[in-house]
């Protein structure tokens, strides 16, 4: 990931800096040269792959890594890939619910989901 964006110097951790540092983030590997970022997803792609085979390694492979896999094989070559390493990943049981905030980068991969919104 970090060959597909701009280095930025972080040294402030307010929230509204880290918000700006993600935006920055996302649209330098969003607007990357087209066959870079083919290649840095192939990279990962091929690291991940060589995780789940190994017998060498003796770990299993995290659920972010098995999602990024399974992206990759409903969406080859696509760099949207590697939008779940920006985001909180996170998988909710029956009956659990979470709130997003307005404008708030996300999204919904699988399963049923409910999405009420409040007009103004």
């Amino acid at each position: 990931m970090t060959s597909l964006i701009a280095s930025k110097d972080s040294s402030s951790d307010s929230a509204e800096d880290i918000e700006q540092l993600l935006k920055l983030i996302f649209t330098s590997y969003i607007t990357c040269d087209e066959s870079f970022t083919k290649q840095q997803l192939q990279i990962m792609i091929t690291r991940l792959q060589a995780i789940d085979t190994s017998l060498l390694l003796h770990r299993p492979l995290t659920a972010l890594e098995s999602l990024i896999l399974r992206l990759h094989s409903q969406y080859p070559s696509d760099i949207g890939v590697f939008s779940p390493l920006l985001m909180n990943y996170i998988v909710l049981e029956k009956g659990q619910s979470f709130f997003i905030g307005a404008n708030e980068l996300h999204a919904y991969i699988s399963g049923e989901c409910s999405l009420p919104l409040s007009v103004y």
